[in-house]
């Protein structure tokens, strides 16, 4: 159990601003990568929050083949897209969101080329798609209920996306991992 003094709390991750949020995932990545011995040059999280970032805020290049000590680090190639607020990643728009281009969202029937560049890019390389929430901790009705509808929102757009490697973390599991960091959980508290 982390000490209850380098313990950040659910409220606290979701008073983040969206700045707030990439810079916590930014540290806690590095953390990871430096923990792990990878190279910190296969880790990539732009400062310029606020421009147009294709889909992904986030994205690490990991050499090994074990997901770490927290982990937080996939083998190969994995993007990152970071949600703040209620955003629960769950509803339709939502996944249209992180998907889509902006726009291409009210198309009825997108295609491959109107996924945002970089998220397209993450699944054509078969990378790991990781939607990080900050402000949501919506509960799934059904066992991986959002990754589902993912898998088959991205199925309708192109078969060969259908097993999609997609993550959602919700802002719970964003304490622990955080909590685990204590330069990173003291920035915060």
């Amino acid at each position: 159990m982390t000490p209850v003094a380098f313990h950040v709390t659910a409220d606290e991750l979701k008073a983040l601003s969206s700045t707030q949020a990439v810079d916590a995932l930014r540290d806690l990545l590095y953390a990871e990568a430096k923990l792990l011995g990878i190279p910190l040059t296969g880790v990539n999280v732009p400062m310029a929050v606020t421009t147009r970032d294709g889909g992904v805020d986030a994205e690490v290049i990991c050499p090994i083949e074990v997901t770490g000590h927290n982990g937080v680090l996939r083998a190969g190639y994995t993007c990152y897209q970071v949600k703040t607020g209620d955003f629960s990643a769950s509803r339709k728009t939502d996944i249209k969101t992180i998907l889509l281009r902006p726009a291409s969202k009210r198309k009825s029937k997108p295609t491959a080329n109107d996924l945002n560049d970089r998220v397209k890019e993450c699944l054509d390389r078969n990378g790991t798609l990781i939607v990080v929430l900050f402000g949501s901790d919506a509960v799934d009705r059904t066992p991986d209920a959002t990754v589902i509808a993912f898998r088959k929102y991205l199925t309708d757009i192109d078969l060969r996306y259908g097993s999609a490697a997609i993550e959602i973390w919700r802002v719970n599991q964003m304490v622990n991992l955080i909590s685990n960091v204590t330069g990173l959980s003291l920035k915060l508290k």
